[in-house]
This record gives structure tokens, C-alpha cells and sequence, in this order.
């Protein structure tokens, strides 16, 4: 029910997701199931901390998980390193 869910959002939940995206999301045709983000340690800032928060806010109110993965090696962001 996404009018009920957008009416849960305070204004800046319902602008974020206007101007982010998740690294992968899975869906099962038509609806996601899962999202995936891969942290590294940009993620590390006050700012990215909060900006975070928002994604998970939203996937938890969406009842969708998201996990979240970091990096061995948090100095890099490589597909090797996940």
C-alpha cells in the first residue's frame, strides 16, 4: 500500500530515495525482495552515517531487508574484495 507507506515518511525520507540508488536490488518480477548495498569506508563520515540511516529507514518501512556488505580491505572498493 504505497500511499500509506509514503504517508509514514517525513519530508526528507520522501525526498531521498529521489536522489539515491541501492547497489543491487533483487526483485521477483515485479516487486523488490531484497537490496544489497556494498559499504566501504566512505561509509565512515558522520554524513554518510545519517545518509545511511535514511536508506535503512525506508527499507525497513518497506519491509524489504537490506544488507548491507563491507569490504575485508576498507581501504578499497574492489568486487574482489567483497
Amino acid at each position: 500500500d504505497v500511499d500509506s507507506f509514503v504517508l509514514r515518511l517525513s519530508d526528507r525520507h520522501r525526498q531521498y530515495p529521489l536522489a539515491t540508488q541501492v547497489d543491487v536490488l533483487l526483485d521477483d518480477g515485479e516487486d523488490p525482495v531484497a537490496g544489497f548495498e556494498l559499504d566501504s569506508v566512505l561509509h565512515n563520515s558522520d554524513e554518510a552515517a545519517r545518509v545511511d540511516q535514511l536508506k535503512d529507514v525506508l527499507f525497513l518501512l518497506a519491509a524489504i531487508p537490506l544488507v548491507r556488505i563491507r569490504a575485508d580491505d576498507t581501504a578499497h572498493v574492489r568486487a574482489e574484495d567483497f
